[in-house]
């Protein structure tokens, strides 16, 4: 059974992951695989990984590249530019 703490705190995080898809456009078949990827990712990271970002759940929900074929809001997603050596 599931106390009312952990079921307040669930509906936050739905909430909260339901405004963030906001961010994430619908489109084609791929695109909304995505966008439905990057809604599974987000709720697993809360549960184990509460210090993870949404961009880290958009980063994984490429496949840990960042990809220009799948549409967001690249000012709500706020990536990090790489500032370390060239490769």
């Amino acid at each position: 059974m599931v106390d009312k703490e952990t079921k307040a705190k669930l509906k936050e995080r739905e909430k909260q992951v339901k405004e963030e898809l906001k961010h994430i456009p619908r489109g084609n078949t791929k695109q909304n695989e995505f966008k439905k990827t990057y809604k599974v990712i987000r709720m697993y990271n809360f549960e184990k990984n509460p210090h993870a970002t949404k961009e880290d759940a958009l980063t994984q929900a490429f496949g840990g590249i960042v990809d220009d074929r799948y549409k967001y809001d690249q000012e709500f997603f706020k990536f990090r530019k790489y500032s370390g050596p060239e490769i």
